[in-house]
């Protein structure tokens, strides 16, 4: 997700093992999860759009489910690899999430997963994000998405690391976490062949008030902010909140 700068670079070559990577990663479940949460739209849900659909594997179990789905990324590299599943075939396009080119009320639900709305490192970006999807957002429609909290940050991430071999490539990766901008990165080393590729991957950790402040000032309400997959309230301890916004109905 971004621009020509950060998303776009830093999905270049990880997108090549991005499924690889997280394997661990259940996606069946975590749809079915965001499907349930449908329901508080209080009305038929058809038409979805994720604007951050990276390699569509949420995408793939929304159509499954019998959604009519659409994603978008500005990875060009995980698009292709979101491009080779049937399922995805004339669903996708290429686009930066903070210029999104939709038309308005076209869709029930926009869904932002895994971090992404992380990506988006200023409070004007994100308040323009929200303008935005109040845009395509039909009367009703839902704006789900969940960010990853600095607590799961320290917890798991300030001085992680991996690495793994396949046969044709192997990767390091290494993460460490700015507490005083709340940026969050991951180097990735890339070894293919005699090649070594650097990716950098930043994410900015947004506190939970800061959030609830900046919905509180865009033209959505929230309907409700869960963690951690269940029904809990928002605590100190929480690792990710899902966040559920509505577009007004009238």
């Amino acid at each position: 997700m971004e621009n020509s700068s950060p998303g776009q670079k830093e999905y270049l070559w990880v997108a090549r093992f991005y499924d690889r990577m997280m394997r661990h990663v259940n996606y069946g479940v975590w749809t079915k999860y965001v499907i349930r949460m449908f329901d508080l739209a209080g009305r038929t849900v058809r038409d979805v759009v994720d604007l951050s659909c990276g390699t569509g594997k949420h995408m793939h179990h929304l159509v499954k489910a019998g959604f009519h789905c659409w994603g978008a990324d500005l990875s060009g590299a995980m698009l292709r690899v979101a491009a080779e599943r049937p399922t995805l075939k004339n669903r996708l396009w290429r686009q930066d999430v903070r210029r999104p080119a939709l038309r308005e009320n076209c869709c029930d639900v926009v869904i932002m997963l895994f971090d992404s709305v992380n990506y988006l490192r200023s409070e004007g970006e994100v308040q323009r994000l929200f303008d935005d999807v109040t845009r395509m957002l039909r009367p009703g429609g839902l704006f789900i998405f969940d960010t990853v909290t600095e607590y799961m940050i320290r917890l798991r991430m300030t001085e992680y690391y991996e690495t793994e071999t396949w046969d044709d490539l192997a990767y390091e990766r290494r993460s460490a976490y700015d507490e005083k901008t709340r940026l969050q990165y991951n180097y990735f080393t890339i070894m293919r062949g005699h090649r070594v590729i650097q990716e950098t991957h930043c994410q900015r950790i947004w506190d939970h008030g800061e959030m609830i402040a900046l919905i509180e000032k865009s033209p959505l309400s929230l309907l409700d902010a869960r963690a951690d997959f269940k029904n809990k309230r928002v605590r100190p301890r929480s690792e990710r909140i899902h966040y559920i916004l509505t577009k007004p109905k009238r």
